[in-house]
């Protein structure tokens, strides 16, 4: 697969691992607050992501990456 869009992106990931089940809606939801706040980071010069979301947005990914990892594994894939 070959995405130009993050929205493209986040279209086939909910098509293909939330709405099979294979992953929870948490990172569906994740994803979609975590690429607001870069979007707001990058290109919104009057607004700021404050450290404590920051942080949160960190912590989250780090969970997702554990848990695709798992995922992975599971598949054999990793």
């Amino acid at each position: 697969m070959a995405f130009g869009k993050h929205s493209a992106v986040i279209s086939a990931f909910r098509q293909h691992f939330i709405k099979t089940g294979e992953l929870g809606a948490k990172w569906s939801e994740a994803y979609q607050r975590i690429m607001s706040h870069r979007q707001i980071s990058d290109y919104d010069i009057n607004l700021r992501i404050e450290k404590e979301q920051a942080a949160g947005d960190v912590r989250d990914a780090q969970a997702f990456v554990e848990e695709v990892e798992q995922w992975l594994r599971k598949q054999n894939l990793l």
